[in-house]
């Protein structure tokens, strides 16, 4: 077959499945969209790409679409869909042995980097035959190269599937790419521009939904994937031509909320991500924890049930399960003595494999919980909570500055958490210019390290006031305290994010400062028309530029479980009430050390 007649059969077998089998690969995902389960779309798609028949696949992935794969299917998953290896594309090292017993998948995302190297794998062929998978809409350009690489005529199929994500919750994913940019900077290049925007897209063909965007003016790196978007929509308008189904892609900026990825976290999922660090679902911990896996633990609510239903518990609850799971091991292997050790566990489970996936994740679940443990108490991390939590929910600037002083004291106290401290009490108290009370401990951490004070109030707006991250205080505030139940004192402080999806429940959130580029109509939602200021989604999806925190996710999960806001809060919300959804995406899921990382990169003015 001719170069020119590849490239047709290419073109055709593309825009057919976008129209046609794709739509049928789409359907398996439009179904899981329903359920709102980020991993079920991803399901949904591979399910339909490799089909679990008796044929022998290899599967090989670009650098952008293998961690998704990490997160999202497990080696035994990839087993019966008959794929027994799983190599890099990009990687130089692979070997070139001829297999062509296997049927080679190719996935990756639609970049001429990725072509390029799909088109030297079609050009020293050692499979069988080849099926090519974009994780989003392929280029005319980017067929055509595949097709002049084809010599032999190996490629059976071309797809567009749109899984352009990495599921890190069932309602949380991450579009993957190179760490965050200063986002306050105008230099941040197009092509990173570009991938959102396109993953975004993607997402939006995924779900079968054409949301009404809205996005924070004040943000000019927002302003810039809005338009980027608008302009890849506009593209091909038939591939995301969807009803928008009472939905809003709500584009935030990080900087609308500094503080949050500062302070102390105390559940679950966040204290991992926080103390050890959370890396497409697996955490390793340090080399030195007796008990720890070399290769890591996977925690991921889609195959631990424990986790699932513990992730985002606090501190004092999760201790509290993860002595029932231990006891609830104990009765599974009739071990009943009150002195057995977990050392005995091990031991005893070792000899009966019937048990070793329970006692398996036993293990992993103490041996984590006990290693946070110690960290909470090496750094005193209950004690500086505290303080981070009275700063936020009250204002007395003199006993928190000599609270400050006295952990600047201790030799005890790490410079991470003295950093984060500082950062946060600048929030609070001190005017963005002035001379500043921390510096001097700052200094103490790394030579000029204070100027991270400028950026950071660079970072959120030098003229914007900090009022709005904190608590509301006062005599109103403390009387309010005194009769309403705060609850956990360590867990008071609340995202901005709930403030601005209550507002957005509500219909009453600002159009001013967060634009519509799709009009709803003042009824239904449904089309175009007139802004109406009284609109209230059912659905949003918040993406935020820069990264978001577990403490967000874990505020979109309440949500999602109805628990995120009080019952007088939502009499105004959306036809259904308690029936809205969210879900959130970013860059990267941050701690408070990705975060000043992200804060060290923003260019002094």
């Amino acid at each position: 077959m001719s170069t020119q007649a590849t490239l047709q059969s290419f073109s055709n077998t593309l825009r057919g499945t976008t129209g046609g089998a794709t739509s049928n690969a789409s359907s398996s995902a439009a179904t899981a969209s329903s359920t709102h389960n980020f991993f079920d779309i991803i399901d949904g798609y591979l399910n339909r790409m490799l089909p679990r028949d008796k044929t022998m696949k290899v599967l090989l992935v670009d650098d952008n679409v293998l961690p998704m794969i990490a997160s999202a299917f497990s080696q035994t998953e990839l087993l019966t869909h008959g794929v027994y290896l799983v190599e890099s594309l990009n990687s130089a090292a692979r070997q070139r042995n001829l297999m062509k017993m296997l049927r080679c998948y190719i996935l990756l995302r639609p970049t001429l980097a990725s072509v390029e190297a799909a088109g030297a794998e079609l050009r020293m062929a050692k499979y069988r035959n080849y099926h090519v998978l974009f994780c989003g809409a392929a280029s005319a350009e980017m067929l055509d190269r595949l097709a002049q690489a084809d010599n032999d005529s190996l490629v059976e199929q071309v797809q567009e599937i749109f899984c352009d994500f990495n599921a890190v919750n069932k309602d949380a994913f991450v579009l993957e790419m190179p760490s965050p940019q200063s986002l306050v900077s105008s230099a941040v290049p197009a092509m990173q521009v570009r991938r959102l925007a396109e993953g975004l897209a993607s997402l939006m063909v995924a779900q079968r939904r054409r949301p009404y965007i809205r996005y924070q003016r004040s943000s000019p790196f927002v302003q810039r994937v809005a338009a980027e978007l608008v302009s890849i929509l506009k593209s091909d308008p038939a591939l995301y031509d969807y009803p928008a189904r009472d939905s809003v892609l709500l584009l935030l900026d990080r900087s609308d909320d500094p503080l949050t990825p500062l302070l102390t976290p105390w559940t679950y999922q966040a204290m991992l991500h926080e103390h050890v660090g959370l890396r497409s679902n697996t955490l390793k911990l340090p080399p030195d924890v007796q008990g720890a896996e070399e290769e890591g633990y996977v925690f991921s609510e889609r195959d631990d049930a424990f986790f699932e239903h513990n992730m985002f518990s606090n501190w004092g609850d999760l201790c509290n399960n993860v002595k029932k799971y231990v006891d609830q091991c104990k009765a599974a292997l009739n071990l009943d003595r009150s002195t057995a050790t977990l050392e005995e566990l091990k031991s005893f489970m070792q000899n009966i494999p019937q048990t070793k996936s329970l006692t398996g994740a036993v293990t992993k679940h103490t041996t984590v919980t006990t290693y946070l443990s110690s960290e909470i108490k090496r750094r005193n991390l209950l004690e500086m909570s505290l303080l981070e939590q009275d700063m936020i929910a009250s204002s007395s600037q003199s006993d928190h500055w000599s609270r400050l002083q006295a952990f600047a004291s201790r030799p005890s106290t790490a410079q991470e958490d003295l950093t984060r401290l500082c950062l946060i009490y600048h929030l609070r108290y001190e005017q963005p210019g002035g001379a500043s009370q921390v510096t001097q401990y700052l200094d103490r951490v790394e030579a000029n390290y204070a100027l991270v004070l400028r950026k950071l109030r660079q970072y959120y707006g030098v003229n914007r006031p900090t009022d709005r991250l904190f608590a509301a205080t006062g005599v109103m505030a403390t009387i309010m305290k005194t009769l309403v139940d705060v609850g956990n004192i360590y867990t008071q402080h609340e995202p901005v994010l709930k403030r601005t999806l209550l507002q957005l429940y509500s219909g009453q959130l600002e159009s001013a400062a967060y634009p519509y580029l799709s009009q709803p109509t003042s009824s239904s939602g449904g089309g175009g028309g007139m802004t109406s200021v009284e609109y209230k989604p059912k659905e949003v999806m918040v993406y935020m530029c820069g990264g978001y925190t577990f403490e967000e996710a874990a505020l979109i999960h309440a949500v999602n479980t109805q628990t995120a806001f009080k019952p007088n809060d939502v009499s105004n919300f959306a036809t259904g009430g308690l029936g809205v959804r969210a879900s959130i995406g970013g860059e990267a899921t941050l701690n408070s050390k990705s975060f000043i990382s992200l804060l060290n990169q923003v260019a002094p003015s």
